[in-house]
């Protein structure tokens, strides 16, 4: 990550005039987020600044516009190492070498550890999580409160993890029970969770099944899906299956 009061606010021409920079904005502050690799062109008495990465505009201005700039490449957030194994559908997370991770691993359906680089806390859970997290959200800042502590209870950071952002280990206390799995099974599922891991695939193979052979309408097969994506899903098939 760069230090903001490193960068320099000046015209183009007084930056140097570089084909390329790190573009931070052109407010009274420099933008926080990290800078944006650029390239410069010219459009009658205007610069056009292109992302490098996909040449899409970024920004458009005149000669005595002043903006913040930096010629080298923002420094890198520090990442820690970790490694995690899925265990009764919540993950386990460890420092690499630790001890214990082969005595979840045996607990585990996973045949290795996965392994992931992270920056802080956050990140690891939105990371462990992303799949889930993308079938109905963008990414996992539109979670709700309630649906992200779902997701942080689902993960039991070891004692040796030190992450940045890591919150302090609970005093113990009895976790709340599950629920029955959303697709009929007689299996409970981890607390929040709709289904247990692979189980609502499993749900919408069941009601095309159901619709297909005419023991159930479209519609009341609709609302027994408790999310649009699933919902999306059986309708895909359905229309798979008219075709």
């Amino acid at each position: 990550m760069t230090d903001l009061d490193t960068l320099t606010r000046a015209t183009y021409k007084d930056h140097g005039q570089p084909t390329e920079f790190y573009y931070w904005g052109r407010g009274e502050q420099a933008d926080e987020q990290d800078g944006t690799q650029v390239v410069v062109s010219t459009q009658g008495s205007k610069f056009v600044l292109r992302r490098t990465v996909d040449n899409q505009v970024v920004d458009t201005f005149g000669f005595r516009t002043k903006f913040w700039a930096s010629l080298a490449a923002p420094e890198p957030e520090p990442t820690v190492d970790l490694v995690y194994v899925l265990v009764n559908g919540d993950f386990a997370v460890h420092a690499p070498g630790c001890k214990d991770v082969k005595r979840d691993l045996a607990k585990s359906d996973y045949s290795a550890p996965g392994r992931m680089s992270v920056t802080d806390y956050r990140a690891a859970v939105a990371d462990l999580w992303y799949d889930q997290i993308r079938d109905d959200h963008a990414d996992e800042s539109e979670l709700t409160e309630a649906e992200w502590s779902a997701y942080e209870m689902a993960c039991d950071f070891h004692s040796c993890v030190e992450l940045p952002g890591l919150p302090d280990a609970p005093a113990k206390t009895v976790r709340p029970a599950g629920k029955p799995c959303t697709c009929g099974c007689s299996e409970v599922t981890n607390r929040n969770r709709l289904y247990r891991q692979g189980h609502d695939a499993k749900h919408v193979a069941q009601l095309f099944r159901a619709v297909a052979a005419g023991k159930l309408e479209i519609a009341d097969a609709m609302s027994v899906l408790p999310t649009e994506v699933l919902r999306e899903k059986l309708a895909a098939q359905i229309a798979r299956h008219i075709k």
